[in-house]
């Protein structure tokens, strides 16, 4: 009776330092700011057009493409920004 008493308080202890330890991901992300997601199928370099952003509703017209950032997983992503096609 007294080890399955330990084994419970044990298990118990473990969920309570989890939980309080477990990191969500997504702490760097501003609720004020709107966030486009653009999925890829595999990993690799890929070019994102003025068109194919139009095309999937962004507004291009609206945003200063200075000041656009990309990320993953909450961390800033290099990209390479060109006036010419």
């Amino acid at each position: 009776m007294r080890s399955r008493v330990v084994i419970i308080a044990l298990v118990g202890m473990m969920a309570v330092f989890n939980s309080q330890a477990q990191d969500y991901g997504n702490e760097w992300i501003d609720y004020n700011k709107q966030y486009y997601k653009i999925p890829v199928g595999r990993e690799g370099m890929y070019r994102i057009t003025y068109a194919d952003l139009q095309s999937a509703g962004f507004p291009v017209n609206a945003v200063d493409p200075r000041r656009l950032q990309i990320f993953h997983r909450g961390s800033g992503a290099g990209y390479l920004r060109s006036r010419s096609g």
